[in-house]
């Protein structure tokens, strides 16, 4: 199943940090390059909604990106991920999702 939310990447001096402005439970996470973080974007993503899921809780909807604002040195991107992918040794996949 995919899943698709908006992530915000900042440039910053030697490093990439990225945040999911509607995840604010995920803590900002940052990498050596843009190409970095969005792979850990990704992992970070699906094992978010696979727990959030487990423990049965809301997880809210994503925003439009083409509505957000970006801050100075900022891009907004969505990130794709396969949630499947993170539901292995998972009990609980089929009766909540």
């Amino acid at each position: 199943m995919l899943k698709i939310y908006p992530a915000v990447y900042k440039q910053e001096a030697d490093r990439v940090v990225c945040h999911f402005p509607d995840l604010p439970e995920i803590e900002p996470f940052s990498g050596k390059d843009k190409e970095t973080v969005a792979e850990e974007a990704k992992e970070v993503l699906g094992r978010y909604y696979v727990h959030k899921s487990q423990i049965k809780e809301t997880i809210p909807d994503p925003s439009n990106a083409r509505l957000m604002k970006a801050g100075e040195d900022e891009t907004i991107e969505y990130v794709y991920t396969d949630i499947d992918k993170y539901w292995t040794g998972v009990k609980a996949k089929d009766t909540w999702i």
